[in-house]
């Protein structure tokens, strides 16, 4: 199993969507479980975040659990793949279909167009999670397994301020 830890958010709050994207550098995936180019995409998606995961928020949306976000974003085929930055969609750069090479193109000129930024796993969930929600008082344990994927293990790390729905 790989050392390295990737984070990417799988997002399904419409609202959680439009803070993540208003607030911090990001690429969304659209993606779907019995979407074949969209599994073939997956190792370059994964790979890229673990790369860049200091500097730009990788957020994957299923289509199958995320209808008020798919239906904001006009999906009508993936994968899809949005940049996001300062709270606007370059659409230049969108990704429509299995195109890998056209995606780490795009990504190379998003990170070199892109405003410097640091990201710390920690402050990108902090900033995600909706204020509104009442925060339990037991701290959440920092590192939930969320998926498996070959060698990769898909994490996402918590602040003690964070609420799970499920």
């Amino acid at each position: 199993m790989s050392e390295q830890l990737q984070v990417i958010q799988h997002i399904t709050n419409f609202n959680d969507y439009l803070l993540c994207t208003s607030t911090t550098p990001c690429v969304v995936k659209f993606t779907a479980d019995w979407c074949g180019p969209c599994r073939r995409m997956a190792p370059t998606f994964e790979q890229t975040a673990i790369q860049n995961r200091d500097k730009v928020l990788f957020i994957e949306i299923d289509i199958d659990k995320a209808d008020e976000i798919t239906n904001h974003e006009n999906v009508a085929s993936i994968p899809l793949l949005l940049f996001y930055s300062n709270g606007v969609k370059n659409t230049d750069l969108t990704i429509k279909g299995l195109n890998i090479l056209g995606f780490q193109q795009n990504f190379k000129t998003f990170v070199e167009t892109m405003e410097p930024t640091s990201l710390s796993v920690n402050d990108t969930e902090e900033e995600a999670v909706d204020s509104s929600v009442n925060n339990t008082e037991d701290p959440v344990d920092s590192s939930i397994k969320l998926e498996e994927s070959g060698d990769v293990i898909i994490e996402k790390t918590l602040s003690e301020d964070d609420v799970i729905n499920e």
